[in-house]
């Protein structure tokens, strides 16, 4: 199983040419959005421009105490 994890704009670039690797291999693999900016609809736009897949789970880890954040998810 491999996790890719995502969580602000800076990382979906780095992120793409390892989700387009992952894209065309064995079902073994997720792709988890961390749930920031926390326009979803922004992020839909750069995973759709970057041509990253759609994510598995979205855990909507809001702007909060890093204690919060880690409860959320």
């Amino acid at each position: 199983m491999v996790m890719r994890l995502v969580s602000a704009r800076p990382h979906f670039i780095p992120a793409t040419p390892v989700c387009t690797a992952l894209q065309d291999t064995s079902p073994g693999k997720m792709l988890v959005h961390a749930g920031q900016p926390y326009d979803d609809v922004i992020s839909v736009v750069f995973f759709h421009i970057l041509g990253i897949s759609d994510r598995d789970y979205y855990l909507s880890a809001a702007s909060d105490s890093h204690l919060w954040q880690c409860m959320a998810v």
